[in-house]
């Protein structure tokens, strides 16, 4: 709405799924120019973490933090109910075992209201995982769609299945809680046991939920294909509109935040291990057992995750269909044939309109 009105914060945040949408409409300031001046600088940065941050090989945002989504495991209700936790790699085959095992132990207490897992069949990124593990990615390099209807059926057909041996809520309590907050989610009311978020966060759900015994695990994997995780997290970007010393002091206030010690000291992993590699021990003597527990997960993932094609120009658009669509299959109004099809061609007429424009 800012953006819209012209009205734009000088120095703000922007996320890499929808960051093409305000691109392409130029406004996001290029960064190159502050490097060259000497108010921004990448020193210390490894390439591919300020790569997360260019499109079309023009630097747009710089990283505020490296993240990977993950999985959070109450391994208290584990223990309480009998059932082995979750494994580091685990896989979808996995989940639906673990998610088995769950359901039988919620019904011989004869608690029908608790699952193993939130139902994320409505979450575009969760799904991009499940799309990179079949070798493609949602998006190529020269912004067409890279998905295939396979990847839409097999990913809604395994939730549905899922829905159906009562692994996840029904769509009634997914809506329902869909929007609370955490102290109020399924999560904080021990009706899931695992759930899927930024790693980033685990000092918060490990703060906000003291009396629960909180794991790490990646998210589920696909057994002899190919890796899901990519570096994820939001970015730091300059707006366009704003006036020339406006956008001098942004981008010197954007330097202060990633590549001074002072600057790393205060923002630590708020969001994620930050871009500047070489002032790491600006803020790691400093880190918490729960930061220096996401240390540890995002350098794991580090290793094994390769870096993920940025989303197009009408990504948000895409984002909003697959949400539709996922929960229409939800509540039984569509059916995961029809529900892919209809997603890949609206997902089709919306990249081919904003390259029209």
């Amino acid at each position: 709405m800012q953006t819209s009105s012209n009205n734009a914060p000088d120095f703000m945040g922007m996320h890499a799924q929808y960051a093409s949408d305000y691109i392409g409409r130029n406004k996001v300031e290029p960064l190159q120019p502050y490097i060259d001046k000497g108010l921004l600088t990448v020193s210390g940065w490894p390439e591919g973490v300020v790569n997360t941050g260019a499109v079309d090989g023009t630097l747009y945002m710089l990283s505020m933090g490296i993240t990977f989504s993950c999985v959070f495991a109450n391994e208290s209700l584990f223990d309480r109910l009998g059932v082995t936790k979750p494994g580091f790699d685990w896989s979808w085959d996995d989940l639906k075992t673990i998610g088995t095992q769950v359901r039988e132990k919620f019904d011989a207490e004869g608690n029908s209201d608790a699952w193993l897992m939130n139902d994320i069949s409505t979450s575009l990124n969760s799904w991009r995982y499940f799309v990179r593990q079949n070798g493609r990615e949602l998006y190529t390099a020269d912004g067409e769609i890279g998905f295939t209807l396979e990847d839409i059926v097999g990913f809604w057909t395994m939730y549905d299945e899922l829905r159906n041996l009562g692994v996840v809520p029904d769509p009634a309590t997914t809506t329902e809680y869909g929007t609370a907050t955490l102290e109020d989610s399924l999560f904080s009311r021990d009706k899931i046991l695992v759930t899927m978020v930024p790693v980033n966060q685990y000092k918060l759900y490990s703060t906000t939920f003291p009396d629960k015994t909180i794991g790490i695990v990646r998210n589920p994997t696909a057994v002899g294909k190919a890796v899901g995780e990519f570096p994820e997290g939001a970015h730091f970007a300059i707006s366009s509109e704003s006036s020339q010393d406006k956008k001098d002091a942004a981008a010197m206030l954007m330097n202060h935040w990633i590549n001074t010690a002072e600057g790393l000291s205060l923002f630590g992993l708020d969001q994620g291990v930050p871009g500047n590699e070489s002032l790491s021990d600006a803020y790691i003597p400093k880190l918490d057992e729960y930061q220096l527990e996401i240390l540890d997960f995002v350098n794991t993932l580090s290793k094994i995750g390769t870096p993920s094609t940025f989303p197009v120009a009408g990504a948000t658009e895409i984002d909003a269909a697959f949400k539709s669509i996922a929960e229409s299959i939800a509540f039984g109004q569509t059916s995961v044939e029809a529900g892919a099809t209809q997603f890949l061609e609206q997902a089709k007429t919306i990249v081919a309109n904003n390259k029209a424009s």
